[in-house]
C-alpha cells in the first residue's frame, strides 16, 4: 500500500487494528510520514469543525435588519472628486520647473566618458551599498535535526518532548552500528521544544549537549530552539 493510500484509509477510519499498529510503527521509523499523516489529521479535523459551525439564523436576521436600517450613503474619495483649475495648472507649473531644472542641469555638465557611481565614495560607503540591495533571507519553515544519545548499557532509548505529545513510543531512536551512540533525525517547524529521552522505558535522561529547564516536578528537560 502507498503512503498516500495509508494516510486516506487512515483519515477515512479504514484500517483495521493490526493495520493501525502497522502504521504506528511506520510512522515511527518515517518521521516524513508521521509529519504528512499528522497534517492531514489536522486539517481532517478542521474542516470537520468549520462544517458543524452554523450561525443562528435568528441572530443572523436581526444583524442584517440593523445593517439595512443603518446603511451610509456612499461618498466619493478625494482622488475620485473634481480637481479645481488652480491645482491643475500649479501642479502643471511645478513639474515643469522640475523638468526644466533636470535638463539644464544636464547641460552644465559637458563630458564624453561616463562618470562612475561608487568610484567617489568610500570604501565603506560602497560595502553597505552592495549589502542594501541584496536579496532578503528566505528561512525554510521545517528544520532536520538530529538528536543523539550515548547509552551503550541502553535497551532501547525512546524521545519525548511537546513536538510528539510527551507520548513515550511515539519516536524511537535506534543504534544501526552498535556503538551505544543512539540517533534519530526528525523534520521540525521552527520554535521552542522542551524534550527528554527516556531510557528503558523508566529513567528520564536529558539532553548532555542542550540547555536544560525545570520540568516544575524537581527535574528539568533539555530546550531547542530552532
Amino acid at each position: 500500500m502507498r503512503r498516500a493510500e495509508w494516510i486516506r484509509r487512515a483519515i477515512d477510519g479504514e484500517l483495521s487494528d493490526t493495520q493501525l499498529r502497522e502504521l504506528e510503527v511506520r510512522c515511527e521509523r518515517d518521521p516524513d510520514l508521521a509529519a504528512e499523516l499528522a497534517r492531514a489529521r489536522w486539517i481532517a479535523e478542521s474542516l470537520a469543525d468549520l462544517h458543524e459551525a452554523q450561525a443562528d439564523p435568528v441572530l443572523t436576521d436581526r444583524i442584517m435588519g440593523r445593517v439595512r436600517k443603518q446603511a451610509v450613503p456612499f461618498v466619493h474619495p478625494w482622488w475620485m472628486r473634481p480637481i479645481p483649475a488652480v491645482v491643475v495648472l500649479f501642479v502643471a507649473l511645478v513639474i515643469g520647473g522640475i523638468v526644466g531644472f533636470v535638463l539644464g542641469a544636464g547641460r552644465m555638465v559637458p563630458s564624453t566618458e561616463s562618470v562612475p557611481l561608487v568610484a567617489h565614495h568610500p570604501p565603506d560607503i560602497a560595502r553597505h551599498v552592495k549589502l542594501a540591495v541584496r536579496p532578503p533571507r528566505c528561512e525554510p519553515e521545517i528544520v532536520v535535526v538530529q538528536f543523539r544519545l550515548l547509552a551503550k548499557k541502553a535497551q532501547s532509548v525512546a524521545l519525548v518532548g511537546d513536538f510528539n505529545g510527551w507520548r513515550k513510543g511515539a519516536t524511537r531512536l535506534e543504534d544501526p552500528e552498535g556503538d551505544g551512540i543512539w540517533r534519530i533525525q526528525l523534520r521540525l517547524k521552527r520554535g521552542t521544544y522542551n524534550y527528554a529521552f527516556l531510557v528503558d522505558g523508566k529513567q528520564w535522561v536529558p539532553d548532555p549537549s542542550a540547555s536544560r529547564r525545570s520540568d516544575g516536578f524537581g527535574g528539568s528537560n533539555s530546550v531547542i530552539s530552532l
